[in-house]
């Protein structure tokens, strides 16, 4: 459909604008400040812009649309707005970074101090793990889009938008990030949006608004088996995304002000508004179409190809495009963030760890990317892990309810449950397993760290000693 030729011209000329923008923020990546949180003078639109941005990542690109097609606009409820209520907490989370972590680079950096490496280390690896899954998401989605246009050798064009996104942010650091992710996140904005007024006008509008209920009508708004095949375990996973991603986190760090809370409520509601509903348009668009296929995760660009035409297919490769370098690009800096600061004790190699942890993600996100796995497995794994420290994370910062034994223990007991049970759900297909395992994960896992908090300062209590995590609090340890 595409030859290579074709391709590599066109990511040459996609790139050499990318790199323009590289060059002339090169400057930002002279100190550690710079280079991890642009001098912590991240500017409220280009923030906004990226919040929205970092979020659109390879399930956007598939779930809404696909939703859309099968269960109609309330399963796309069901997947949108659980996200933007994410947002929101977040926005209130960025409010108790700003008042209790000044001048801080990470999370996990404050968890340290107040419960221990123990504690700090186990955050530092959900985090980053959040943010690996995030990219490994997305560049299975660019392998499964590049397999449809039948692109010869995907795994090396895979290769070549990997190494010149990790070229084009490697000097300029996250200053580079909240540039060209902003200017990629209007992009695909603008080019969502004339998809759908293409095919709204193609297809003509009463034959479109005869399809937006899909197959099932909003009234199943709590359709049972929708609620237990897809919903509810959606929004439980879906809900944790931005507190538990350290992209958002290094965010308010860079914006370090008292109105950077505005960017998540700005950002969430132009990110469901502008994104994802004209992605869940097309979902609606195919199944005014008559669209078929067999696998129901494409049938938005089925329904490009067969209704447009070559055209809409190559707006929608370059919204892909835009997706893996934003994903890449914002969530491999922030988890190369964790490295370099928490990790890295001489502060003058920190933006060069930061540089190479960058690259690594990029080259495991392209190794596991040519294996072609189910997304969902992907997404499922990481989202199932982080929902366990999602209410945990907002007592251990804005709190003092739990300690150190509590949060460790619960995890170390309660992860490789739910993360089994998760996989057994979707290797079995029993959705019920899926809900099974974030329900505990979401309230099971705060619940048994709280009861543990609490028994080990009544025992320490008692025993007229200090439980250690108040020990590190008094001292300063950790």
């Amino acid at each position: 459909m595409f030859s290579l030729t074709t391709i590599l011209s066109a990511l040459a000329a996609y790139f050499a604008v990318f790199f323009g923008i590289g060059w002339f923020l090169r400057k930002w990546g002279s100190t550690k400040q710079k280079y991890l949180l642009a001098d912590r003078r991240a500017g409220l639109m280009e923030c906004t812009l990226l919040v929205a941005g970092c979020w659109t990542a390879g399930l956007t690109m598939i779930v809404p649309p696909q939703q859309a097609y099968l269960n109609g606009w309330v399963s796309w409820i069901w997947f949108t707005y659980p996200q933007l209520l994410g947002m929101l907490i977040f926005s209130w989370f960025s409010t108790v970074i700003y008042k209790k972590i000044r001048s801080g680079y990470t999370i996990s950096s404050y968890i340290n101090k107040r419960y221990g490496n123990q504690v700090s280390f186990l955050y530092q690896l959900v985090f980053c793990f959040s943010g690996l899954g995030l990219i490994l998401t997305t560049f299975t989605a660019v392998l499964k889009f590049l397999a449809f246009i039948k692109a010869d050798n995907p795994a090396l064009v895979t290769a070549i938008i990997v190494v010149c996104t990790v070229v084009y942010s490697w000097k300029g650091g996250i200053k580079t990030s909240l540039v060209t992710g902003s200017v990629q996140t209007v992009l695909t904005t603008l080019l969502l949006i004339a998809l759908c007024v293409w095919g709204i006008g193609n297809q003509g509008w009463d034959a479109f608004s005869r399809s937006l209920t899909g197959l099932n009508h909003v009234t199943n708004f709590f359709d049972w088996r929708l609620l237990t095949t897809f919903a509810l375990t959606s929004a439980m996973t879906l809900i944790t995304g931005p507190l538990m991603s350290p992209s958002h986190h290094q965010k308010s760090f860079a914006q370090d002000n008292d109105i950077s809370w505005k960017a998540w409520i700005r950002g969430g509601w132009f990110y469901c508004i502008l994104i994802q509903l004209p992605v869940g348009i097309l979902g609606t668009l195919a199944l005014g179409y008559g669209t078929k296929s067999a696998d129901s995760s494409v049938v938005h660009w089925v329904y490009l190809q067969d209704a447009l035409g070559i055209g809409a297919l190559a707006l929608m490769a370059v919204v892909i495009l835009n997706t893996a370098c934003t994903i890449l690009d914002s969530h491999g800096n922030a988890a190369a963030t964790i490295v370099a600061h928490d990790w890295t004790k001489n502060e003058k190699y920190s933006t060069l760890v930061s540089r190479l942890t960058l690259a690594v993600l990029g080259l495991i996100a392209w190794i596991v990317s040519t294996y072609n796995f189910d997304i969902t497995y992907i997404f499922f794994t990481y989202s199932t892990v982080r929902v366990n420290l999602f209410i945990i994370t907002m007592l251990s910062v804005a709190t003092d309810k739990l300690n150190q034994q509590g949060i460790l223990y619960s995890n170390v007991v309660l992860i490789p449950v739910t993360l089994w049970m998760g996989l057994h759900g979707l290797w079995y297909k029993a959705p019920e397993w899926n809900l099974y395992a974030a329900t505990i994960a979401m309230f099971g896992t705060p619940g048994l760290a709280y009861l543990i908090s609490q028994a080990t300062r009544i025992g320490a209590a008692s025993g007229g000693g200090e439980p250690l995590s108040e020990v590190q609090r008094s001292s300063g340890l950790g």
